[in-house]
């Protein structure tokens, strides 16, 4: 080799670990910031790199001692945590208690914090249950409500249609969808006789109007011979059940028979102890009605209806099948004044679903009702036009009887409850005749009324698991000023077809009021089956 050769030399090169070892602090049993009643905690110390110098002093731990400290590995290790005591608990690691093997000091955990409760949170505190609670009262209140101002509606249309003898009012339409089924069970039998003189004639036009062409003279035989077998079937129809959709005289001697549907959808906005509530309510009715030798009337309604109202954002929910038996009477008093009276029963079958945390918690509760109304009005009337201002009062008393959840350890028992309901109101009845070009009548009506409410009742609870000696109470007093406002229209035709339409607004207000509102709709529609 050259004397001027250089040899060359490999050279490695190692990074100093400058990097500080982390701490993590978990629990077997909860989560960081949880809330439980278990008496020692596992807990567990994760170090990002090993480390042989970390003891137990290197914690520090407020609200409890730590016990069993053990060394896992050189990055795991265990203890167990014991309370002193309810309340807060924290355990930190400070920075700079300990090193790993190039003696890089560590950084400062975060904070691992846990409240110890021998017994569980007062349910109160919990916006699910009296929200919950607070709907199965409205519910109550609002059934009530609807199944009264169904009795008041019907009488409000006698009094609109008052001299006529079509009294009684099927106001559910039914539709078929198979068209057949649909025109015999809905059309109108054809008077026409089939006799030999009929034949003839048709068979004298068949030929006239076929050119004849035996191909099209049987098809008219055919369209006769079905029109034929499908008006028949009408007769017999017509002759057993009679019609399914009528407006008509009294069926039962002097009884009229009616029957309504009506939907109600609500909502109450959130506040500091109620989560907001979202609502849908439907409604069914079927009554019976007759006037008296005096002009006033007597009537029965059965009331089929349900409720289903979503509390929160989350997955609690109620839901009701409800069920009311209703006697109304209209009194005359004088020629121009009348007294209204509503009493009936109810029965309300509440299932309740709420979720607690990681639990959903299910239940069924029943409830029994009874309430009264009563409206003293007076009429004025100038041409078409009648105005009837009045005064109104109901009262409703809910009986609801005891129930359990089931579903997880924080399931509560519910005692018997009661709630009654007080309202007080005036408005004024508008309604009006209008004939049409084609003599059809129209009746436009509008109902303002501005009443009070009362809502008292006091919920008493408890844990399941604990037992009736631990119960909670909360009692709940609703004083509501509201707005009523109702307007809709009659129509009757020249033919007799008759269609009804409405639409009623429910509006709480003023600051004392719960900020709650509800509108609902009445239509004389098809239903299609």
């Amino acid at each position: 080799a050259s004397n001027n050769a250089i040899n060359a030399a490999n050279v490695s090169f190692t990074a100093a670990d400058v990097s500080a070892p982390t701490m993590a602090i978990t629990s077997a049993e909860v989560t960081d910031g949880a809330t439980s009643d278990d008496s020692t905690l596992a807990m567990t110390f994760t170090t990002s790199k090993a480390t042989s110098n970390f003891v137990v002093g290197d914690i520090s731990a407020s609200g409890g001692v730590l016990s069993s400290f053990n060394a896992t590995s050189s990055t795991v290790y265990t203890a167990t945590f014991t309370p002193s005591g309810d309340g807060a608990k924290t355990i930190d690691v400070a920075a700079g208690t300990f090193t790993d093997s190039v003696s890089n000091n560590n950084t400062a955990a975060t904070q691992f914090n846990w409240t110890y409760e021998t017994a569980l949170p007062s349910p109160l505190n919990k916006i699910d249950v009296t929200s919950s609670v607070e709907t199965s009262k409205d519910i109550a209140a609002e059934w009530a409500d609807m199944s009264i101002q169904l009795s008041y509606n019907r009488m409000a249309w006698l009094r609109r249609h008052q001299g006529s003898i079509r009294t009684s009012y099927q106001g559910i339409k039914l539709r078929f969808r198979n068209e057949m089924i649909d025109i015999l069970m809905n059309s109108a039998p054809n008077a026409q006789i089939y006799d030999e003189i009929y034949f003839a004639n048709r068979a004298k036009d068949a030929i006239e109007n076929a050119n004849g062409s035996m191909l099209a003279v049987g098809d008219h035989i055919k369209s006769d011979a079905a029109s034929m077998a499908i008006n028949e079937g009408i007769k017999l129809r017509d002759s057993t059940i009679g019609s399914l959709n009528p407006t008509f005289e009294p069926i039962f001697g002097d009884w009229s028979v009616w029957t309504k549907g009506e939907l109600l959808i609500g909502k109450t906005r959130a506040t500091s102890t109620v989560s907001k509530q979202e609502s849908k309510s439907k409604i069914l009715s079927l009554g019976f009605d007759k006037y008296l030798d005096n002009d006033g009337l007597i009537g029965f309604v059965l009331d089929i209806g349900r409720n289903n109202t979503d509390i929160g954002t989350g997955a609690t929910n109620v839901k009701s099948d409800n069920y009311s038996l209703s006697n109304y009477t209209d009194f005359k008093l004088d020629s121009n004044t009348s007294l209204e009276s509503i009493v009936g029963i109810g029965r309300i079958n509440y299932d309740m679903t709420r979720v607690d945390g990681t639990e959903t918690l299910l239940g069924e509760r029943r409830a029994n009702q009874m309430f009264f109304s009563n409206t003293l009005k007076r009429e004025h009337k100038k041409n078409q036009l009648i105005i009837s201002p009045y005064l109104s009062h109901s009262a409703t008393r809910t009986n609801l009887d005891s129930f359990s959840e089931i579903g997880g350890e924080t399931a509560l028992s519910f005692n018997d409850q009661v709630v009654r309901d007080y309202e007080i109101g005036v408005g004024l009845d508008i309604n009006s005749e209008i004939t049409l070009n084609n003599n059809s009548k129209l009746k436009p009506f509008t109902i303002i009324e501005y009443n009070k409410s009362t809502s008292k009742t006091s919920a008493s609870m408890y844990y399941t698991n604990e037992g009736p000696d631990n119960a909670y109470t909360t009692t709940m007093s609703n004083n509501n000023n509201n707005w009523k406002l109702r307007f809709g229209a009659d129509l009757r035709t020249e033919s007799g077809w008759r269609s009804s339409l409405s639409y009623t607004r429910k509006q709480s207000v003023g600051s004392s009021s719960e900020s709650k509102y509800s509108n609902s709709f009445t239509l004389r529609s098809d239903l299609k089956f």
